[in-house]
């Protein structure tokens, strides 16, 4: 990470780098905020394909999509780097070099902790580059959206993600339905999955990585 133009925040979460690294990828859908979307209060489901050239994008209804960027790096537990493909305007940026990227890097702590460091980069590329680092950097920004991911990761409220039987599996994926996944009994593919599949989705790639 070294970037004039970046900005960078940090949260520390109480699990180790793997199960960090699978929540942020694999939960994505369970605590990034349906109002920061194209689809809004619509939204089906927000995903990352777990792989090097895999996409980040949303499902709305009707088949609608709207990507965000893709993956160029994918070193599980400890790095993740996106291509940044929406706009100073909250447009789709279909032209790779003219986005950001964001990289994302999973440090063991202290007592089985981990330390999460994002940083986003890449404004200089972008149209209103300086408008859209201000914005980013604000509260309401990777601030807000990395609060919303630990709160995730402990426990909190709503946002609980790991289901441990099949009834809070259930419960888990009503929450994720209200807040942008689908429940079970549907034709589902990689975004429609519960937000525990989505988790050991990522965490059977991330071992098939380290093997």
């Amino acid at each position: 990470m070294a970037s004039e133009d970046a900005i960078r925040f940090d949260e520390e979460v109480g699990v180790p780098p793997d199960r960090a690294f699978a929540l942020f990828v694999g939960g994505l859908g369970g605590w990034w905020p349906p109002e920061y979307t194209w689809a809004g209060e619509c939204l089906e489901s927000v995903a990352i394909e777990p792989y090097e050239g895999g996409r980040c994008y949303e499902r709305g209804p009707h088949g609608f999509q709207c990507d965000w960027g893709r993956v160029v790096a994918w070193d599980p537990p400890k790095r993740l780097v996106l291509t940044w493909q929406i706009g100073a305007d909250r447009r789709p940026q279909p032209d790779p070099s003219q986005a950001g990227e964001v990289e994302v890097t999973f440090t063991r702590a202290k007592d089985d902790a981990t330390k999460v460091e994002l940083e986003h980069r890449g404004f200089a590329t972008v149209e209103d580059g300086d408008a859209y680092r201000g914005s980013l950097g604000s509260a309401e920004g990777w601030p807000y959206l990395l609060g919303r991911y630990a709160s995730m990761v402990a426990g909190a409220g709503e946002y609980v993600p790991i289901a441990s039987d099949a009834e809070s599996a259930s419960r888990a994926d009503g929450r994720l339905s209200d807040r942008g996944g689908r429940g079970t009994g549907r034709a589902r593919e990689p975004g429609h999955l519960s937000t525990d599949e989505l988790v050991q989705m990522v965490e059977r790639a991330s071992r098939r990585v380290r093997e």
